[in-house]
């Protein structure tokens, strides 16, 4: 059974211009030789062009990770931030109003505060973080 010759859309240009199982391709074949200069220099910058976007796609993933280990640590510190909110206004609460009035707003203001910047931080975490990584 005779081998079928590879048909010139399914060679691979590392079989031909490393030396692979056709005829390589040498410099002196290359000087002079106008039209295999060009393809060599097409297929380079076509190769080139896959790099770059291969190396745009590792960018976003690089930065896709760093966003997801942040992501504990917001958890922990909302967390943490929504129970001092939560005594504070607890204290404020259970704080006589009449005698310290200014206590029981700072108190009720602060846990508020608090309680917002923690919920807000667990929604616009990644928001924030795709501005700060880039």
């Amino acid at each position: 059974m005779a081998k079928k010759a590879n048909s010139i859309a399914s060679v691979s240009p590392s079989e031909v211009y490393a030396g692979g199982t056709l005829t390589p391709i040498s410099v002196a074949d290359l000087k002079d030789n106008e039209v295999a200069i060009n393809q060599l220099l097409n297929h380079h910058n076509i190769i080139q062009q896959e790099l770059n976007a291969e190396r745009l796609k590792n960018d976003q993933i690089e930065k896709e990770l760093t966003i997801s280990k942040i992501s504990p640590l917001v958890a922990v510190l909302s967390a943490v931030v929504n129970i001092i909110g939560t005594v504070l206004i607890a204290v404020g609460t259970s704080i006589d109003r009449d005698d310290v009035a200014w206590l029981f707003w700072l108190l009720l203001i602060s846990g508020i505060v608090c309680l917002f910047c923690a919920n807000v931080a667990t929604i616009f975490y990644t928001s924030i973080s795709k501005w700060l990584v880039g």
